[in-house]
């Protein structure tokens, strides 16, 4: 193998900021953990648009004894020809409600196809049944 190979570093461009409120179902003990099926609603804003956009979605989790959360979450962001589809894996820490998950987009926008092929960083936290993210795309 090379010793010489050179990897770009990454820098880290603000996004996109989601505010949304929690409806949580509560499915129970499962044999992979214990199951939340956390329905949301809510605002995007993002430098990459005017104003505010709709953000609705769903996030399956499922947290181990050790305080760790999975999550799975799905978003569709904005209305009409500029919607976008959003898919975050990640981890939470149930404890104090800190949030970090990798994100990728899809969208048949022509002005917004660059998300297509966008992988984004999230950094979030709950509080009081409302979840704010901040999304960072990671550029080389």
């Amino acid at each position: 193998m090379p010793a010489d190979v050179s990897i770009p570093m990454p820098n880290l461009e603000p996004m996109m900021r989601l505010v949304v409120d929690l409806s949580v179902t509560d499915v129970g003990l499962t044999p992979a953990g214990h199951r939340r099926e956390v329905s949301f609603v809510g605002t995007a804003t993002s430098p990459h648009w005017d104003g505010e956009r709709s953000a609705r979605g769903v996030d399956h989790i499922v947290a181990s004894a050790d305080g760790t959360s999975r999550l799975d979450v799905h978003t569709v962001i904005g209305t009409g020809d500029e919607v976008v589809a959003y898919r975050g894996t990640g981890r939470a820490r149930t404890d104090v409600g800190s949030v970090l998950e990798g994100v990728v987009f899809e969208t048949a926008s022509e002005r917004l196809a660059w998300m297509n092929s966008a992988v984004a960083v999230g950094v979030g936290r709950v509080r009081s049944g409302t979840f704010v993210v901040e999304l960072f795309r990671i550029v080389t």
